[in-house]
């Protein structure tokens, strides 16, 4: 019974499909109806480059029940072909496919009836790929820096923007700026298939060619290597946030201080002033506002980077007194405040630019002493084997070499400045 039943349903619903299909085939034959078809993606007239990962897709739509085939050429030859949706295809370039393509869609149904699509587009080779550099980021005003282009894919033209509204065509042009800033620099190369732009933001850091502290006094500024330094002493008398620094010329005080102080050698400002800037003891160092905004008292490693830049040897850096070869007389200037010595008789005396002078020293006895013959700079770090101690550096006319010990901190040394 059960079975009987079963092969009634089924073939019931045979009749009905086949009339379903006999009714399809009559319409068919009655409407004609051709499949709808339409690309969705490429446009036509596109342009694609090397790289670029172009989707080729198309919507076909049946209308009278038949069975669609959708088959795309590529300039005549099959590149893909589907039997039902999704028609869509992803295709990856390769330098076999650089040229001007014809894409033709073909929607065909079970009839043979056809409808036709076609685009044009056109790919390209590679943009060029922008690299650019230049030895230095940083420089002072009127420096000039050298850029170099090492684009692929063969540029053929070249716009840089400097960033301070001046251009070249040049591949590796040299610039000059004018002002202290941060600068963002873009270069646009273009090859036969097109143009392409990189831009590095900051990329340059100008620093003027001195610099002001809070009373207004401005030094000169000069490069070492990659670190910008003050090439006079500090003379300053308030902190970078407006409060004075204490003046304390009465020797007991000085040495008992515990607090930030200044001083002028042999407390005579008139004289010393100007050339030599103040000594100062190293709790003015400690506040961290000593220098101009933007600027700080040099660490023990910013002196020693110096130092290696100028030569001496990192078998010798780390050492404490005298080291180094003619180090101090390349940092040593002004000849003429230097009492004769090999200091200044070294042939190299006052090459780096940072013009150390003999300022002298005001000890923890509140003595002032060697004004010609040595100077003395603080270093921000205390002294590693006693904590009342700070590291400091000292050239002395009789040798070229530089020392590096620690002291008290009641000393009264000068100080150089270096950029943050």
């Amino acid at each position: 019974m059960r079975t009987r039943l079963l092969h009634n349903i089924f073939y019931s619903l045979l009749i009905i499909t086949a009339a379903i299909v006999l009714g399809c085939e009559e319409e068919e034959k009655d409407s004609n109806q051709k499949p709808l078809l339409k690309f969705v993606s490429p446009d036509d007239g596109a342009e694609f480059y090397l790289g670029d990962s172009i989707l080729v897709k198309v919507i076909s739509i049946n209308l009278d029940c038949e069975i669609l085939d959708v088959s795309i050429f590529d300039n005549n030859e099959l590149l893909v072909s589907f039997s039902e949706p999704p028609f869509e295809y992803n295709w990856y370039p390769t330098l076999d496919d650089v040229a001007e393509h014809t894409l033709k869609a073909i929607a065909t149904d079970y009839q043979q009836e056809e409808t036709t699509e076609e685009i044009i587009f056109t790919i390209n080779g590679y943009l060029p790929e922008i690299y650019f550099n230049t030895e230095h980021q940083h420089a002072l005003v009127g420096e000039s820096i050298q850029f170099t282009d090492s684009t692929a894919f063969k540029p053929n033209s070249w716009l840089w923007d400097f960033g301070d509204g001046n251009t070249s065509k040049e591949q590796n042009p040299s610039h000059v700026y004018t002002s202290g800033g941060t600068y963002s620099v873009s270069l646009t190369a273009t090859n036969e298939y097109g143009s392409k732009t990189k831009t590095k933001t900051d990329y340059i850091t100008i620093v003027d060619t001195t610099v002001t502290d809070y009373d207004n006094n401005t030094y000169k500024v000069v490069k070492i290597g990659d670190q910008y330094w003050m090439a006079e002493n500090l003379k300053t008398t308030t902190y970078n946030n407006g409060t004075s620094i204490d003046l304390v010329t009465d020797s007991t005080a000085w040495a008992n201080s515990s607090t930030g102080a200044y001083c002028w050698y042999d407390n005579d400002e008139a004289t010393y002033g100007d050339t030599y800037g103040a000594l100062y003891n190293w709790y003015a160092v400690e506040t961290g506002t000593i220098c101009p905004d933007g600027w700080h008292v040099p660490t023990d490693n910013e002196w020693k980077t110096l130092e290696l830049y100028l030569g001496m040897s990192p078998s010798e850096v780390d050492d404490e007194w005298s080291r180094g070869t003619n180090e101090g007389s390349k940092l040593a200037g002004n000849a003429e405040l230097w009492a004769d010595g090999n200091l200044k008789n070294n042939s190299e005396f006052g090459s780096s630019g940072f013009s150390a002078l003999p300022g002298g020293y005001r000890g923890s006895s509140s003595v002032f002493y060697d004004i010609g013959l040595n100077g003395c700079w603080w270093s921000a770090k205390t002294y590693a084997y006693n904590r009342s101690y700070a590291w400091f550096r000292s050239v002395y006319f009789y040798e070229s070499k530089v020392y590096r010990f620690g002291f008290h901190k009641e000393l009264g040394f000068s100080i150089r400045c270096v950029r943050d």
